[in-house]
């Protein structure tokens, strides 16, 4: 902003300078020397050379800063990558854990359906306020008592995603 600002004031001293010269100053400077007008050359061209030079610099350091952020703008894509793999090996990992469903494991299954599990109490989900930590010790107290990840996500009011990072997050450790 500040660069705008100056270049815009420097402009409009140029254009101040040559109103002012062709309408009221250069009539009454024909009697001048001509030593003083080649002086005066020299000086607005010193001043033009220093102008340019400044706005070269600045477009360097504005390249500069351009760059920098496309380098943080491709770090951060690059994690958001890797974490939405991660997030995707989870769910993959969920899913292989799981055996196979097979006419023999059927056959088991309604031989053990006369013994019923007692039904698990509701879960009484977290206030919207919960911290990130009180989640986490709730994901951890549902998981030891064996609750599904579709259960568990409604207690703490997060997403089939978040969990599975959570949990994740803490086999890692």
């Amino acid at each position: 902003m500040d660069f705008f600002f100056f270049i815009g004031t420097i402009i409009s001293f140029v254009l101040t300078g040559y109103i002012i010269w062709s309408h009221g100053i250069k009539p009454k400077i024909t009697n001048i020397e001509s030593k003083d007008v080649e002086r005066f050359r020299d000086e607005v061209s010193k001043l033009i050379t220093e102008f340019n030079r400044i706005s070269n610099t600045n477009i360097n350091i504005l390249e500069d800063k351009i760059e920098d952020l496309k380098n943080v703008i491709k770090l951060a894509d690059d994690k958001i990558i890797r974490i939405n793999s991660r997030l995707t090996d989870l769910g993959i990992l969920e899913h292989r854990h799981q055996p196979p469903v097979t006419e023999e494991i059927l056959s088991q299954s309604e031989q053990t359906q006369e013994v019923k599990e007692p039904p698990r109490p509701r879960i009484k989900p977290l206030s919207s306020r919960a911290t990130l930590d009180e989640k986490r010790q709730r994901i951890d107290e549902l998981v030891r008592a064996g609750y599904p990840i579709e259960e568990i996500t409604k207690a703490v009011r997060m997403s089939k995603s978040e969990v599975q990072l959570v949990l994740g997050l803490k086999n890692k450790r």
